[in-house]
């Protein structure tokens, strides 16, 4: 599914990947003592996570905010995954 994305073709899937772990860390890590991140470090790295996917991740053609119109239109988030072009604009990631 992610071979062919759009994400993976314009190089910024590692940008999808920092966002997503920090979510989860911010998330889960508060739940575990041993962890030492306390419910308000966890939701700051959470919401860090979160503003990082949508601010950092969009197309390098148009500049659009891929995830922060994904935000407002969820059907943009299936092309995001499965398609190799900018959902808005167009631009294909394909031909380098």
């Amino acid at each position: 599914m992610l071979n062919n994305s759009v994400l993976r073709r314009s190089g910024q899937l590692w940008k999808l990947v920092i966002a997503v772990l920090a979510l989860l860390v911010g998330s889960f890590a508060p739940l575990y003592e041993a962890s030492g991140i306390s419910w308000t470090v966890g939701s700051i790295i959470a919401i860090a996570g979160y503003a990082f996917g949508i601010v950092s991740i969009r197309c390098t053609s148009c500049g659009v905010r891929w995830f922060w119109e994904a935000a407002t239109d969820a059907g943009i988030y299936g092309p995001l995954f499965k398609k190799p072009d900018c959902p808005k604009c167009g631009h294909d990631y394909t031909v380098n």
